[in-house]
Protein backbone atom coordinates (compact mmCIF):
# COMPACT_ATOMS: atom_id res chain seq x y z
CA UNK A 1 0.00 0.00 0.00
CA UNK A 2 0.78 3.63 -0.85
CA UNK A 3 1.62 5.86 2.43
CA UNK A 4 1.08 8.75 0.68
CA UNK A 5 -2.34 7.87 -1.22
CA UNK A 6 -3.10 4.92 0.74
CA UNK A 7 -4.09 3.06 -2.17
CA UNK A 8 -3.54 -0.70 -2.26
CA UNK A 9 -0.68 -1.46 -4.86
CA UNK A 10 -2.08 -3.24 -7.84
CA UNK A 11 -0.45 -5.27 -10.00
CA UNK A 12 -0.62 -5.42 -13.91
CA UNK A 13 -3.94 -7.92 -15.51
CA UNK A 14 -3.35 -8.79 -18.74
CA UNK A 15 -6.23 -7.65 -21.16
CA UNK A 16 -8.65 -10.14 -22.11
CA UNK A 17 -8.60 -9.66 -26.13
CA UNK A 18 -11.98 -9.80 -27.98
CA UNK A 19 -12.99 -13.37 -29.33
CA UNK A 20 -12.56 -13.54 -33.23
CA UNK A 21 -16.41 -14.25 -34.17
CA UNK A 22 -15.04 -15.56 -37.33
CA UNK A 23 -12.90 -18.29 -35.65
CA UNK A 24 -15.59 -18.82 -32.90
CA UNK A 25 -18.33 -19.61 -35.92
CA UNK A 26 -16.00 -22.28 -37.35
CA UNK A 27 -14.66 -24.05 -34.32
CA UNK A 28 -18.21 -24.11 -32.98
CA UNK A 29 -19.28 -25.39 -36.50
CA UNK A 30 -16.33 -28.00 -36.38
CA UNK A 31 -17.30 -29.51 -32.83
CA UNK A 32 -20.40 -29.92 -33.43
CA UNK A 33 -19.89 -31.87 -36.93
CA UNK A 34 -17.70 -33.89 -34.72
CA UNK A 35 -20.57 -34.45 -32.40
CA UNK A 36 -22.93 -35.11 -34.92
CA UNK A 37 -20.82 -37.81 -36.58
CA UNK A 38 -19.51 -39.77 -33.14
CA UNK A 39 -23.99 -40.08 -32.45
CA UNK A 40 -24.21 -41.14 -35.86
CA UNK A 41 -21.52 -43.84 -35.66
CA UNK A 42 -22.25 -44.86 -32.63
CA UNK A 43 -25.79 -45.63 -33.05
CA UNK A 44 -25.09 -47.55 -36.44
CA UNK A 45 -22.87 -49.57 -33.92
CA UNK A 46 -25.40 -50.08 -31.95
CA UNK A 47 -28.07 -50.97 -34.95
CA UNK A 48 -25.59 -53.17 -36.55
CA UNK A 49 -25.21 -55.30 -33.79
CA UNK A 50 -28.71 -55.54 -32.90
CA UNK A 51 -29.20 -56.79 -36.27
CA UNK A 52 -26.61 -59.63 -35.73
CA UNK A 53 -28.32 -60.64 -32.36
CA UNK A 54 -31.71 -60.97 -34.24
CA UNK A 55 -29.97 -62.63 -37.20
CA UNK A 56 -28.40 -65.29 -34.86
CA UNK A 57 -31.80 -65.83 -32.68
CA UNK A 58 -29.79 -68.18 -30.75
CA UNK A 59 -30.79 -67.70 -26.94
CA UNK A 60 -33.42 -71.19 -27.22
CA UNK A 61 -29.35 -72.91 -28.28
CA UNK A 62 -26.79 -71.46 -26.21
CA UNK A 63 -26.48 -70.43 -22.57
CA UNK A 64 -26.13 -67.14 -21.58
CA UNK A 65 -22.92 -65.68 -19.71
CA UNK A 66 -25.30 -64.84 -16.83
CA UNK A 67 -25.73 -68.37 -15.71
CA UNK A 68 -22.03 -68.38 -14.76
CA UNK A 69 -21.54 -69.39 -11.03
CA UNK A 70 -18.67 -67.82 -10.29
CA UNK A 71 -18.13 -63.97 -11.20
CA UNK A 72 -15.30 -63.84 -13.26
CA UNK A 73 -13.34 -61.27 -14.32
CA UNK A 74 -15.20 -59.40 -17.77
CA UNK A 75 -12.04 -59.58 -19.80
CA UNK A 76 -12.20 -63.71 -18.90
CA UNK A 77 -16.05 -63.71 -19.85
CA UNK A 78 -15.34 -61.40 -23.14
CA UNK A 79 -12.83 -64.03 -24.36
CA UNK A 80 -15.35 -67.06 -23.90
CA UNK A 81 -18.49 -65.32 -25.18
CA UNK A 82 -19.87 -65.14 -28.92
CA UNK A 83 -19.06 -61.91 -30.50
CA UNK A 84 -22.47 -61.80 -31.80
CA UNK A 85 -24.76 -63.30 -29.59
CA UNK A 86 -22.86 -62.61 -26.47
CA UNK A 87 -23.56 -66.47 -25.50
CA UNK A 88 -21.23 -68.69 -24.01
CA UNK A 89 -19.12 -69.98 -27.00
CA UNK A 90 -20.82 -73.06 -28.79
CA UNK A 91 -18.49 -74.57 -31.53
CA UNK A 92 -16.35 -71.98 -31.70
CA UNK A 93 -14.84 -70.65 -34.84
CA UNK A 94 -12.05 -68.11 -35.08
CA UNK A 95 -11.17 -66.16 -38.13
CA UNK A 96 -8.49 -64.99 -39.88
CA UNK A 97 -8.53 -61.34 -37.88
CA UNK A 98 -8.47 -63.48 -34.50
CA UNK A 99 -12.40 -62.70 -33.79
CA UNK A 100 -14.11 -65.40 -31.78
CA UNK A 101 -17.97 -66.65 -32.89
CA UNK A 102 -20.21 -69.70 -33.09
CA UNK A 103 -20.44 -71.37 -35.51
CA UNK A 104 -24.05 -70.59 -36.35
CA UNK A 105 -23.33 -67.59 -35.70
CA UNK A 106 -21.33 -66.47 -37.83
CA UNK A 107 -22.94 -68.72 -40.38
CA UNK A 108 -26.19 -67.15 -40.44
CA UNK A 109 -24.66 -63.36 -40.03
CA UNK A 110 -22.22 -64.22 -42.88
CA UNK A 111 -25.80 -65.28 -45.26
CA UNK A 112 -27.16 -62.10 -44.44
CA UNK A 113 -24.37 -59.24 -43.72
CA UNK A 114 -21.80 -60.54 -46.25
CA UNK A 115 -18.05 -61.85 -45.08
CA UNK A 116 -16.75 -58.26 -44.11
CA UNK A 117 -14.80 -57.79 -40.45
Amino acid sequence: SCDICFTAHRGLKRKRHQPNVQLSKKLKTVLNHARWDRRKRTQARVSSKEVMKKTSNCSKIHLSTKLLAVDFPAHFVKSISCQICEHILADPVETSCKHLFCRICILRCLKVMGSYC
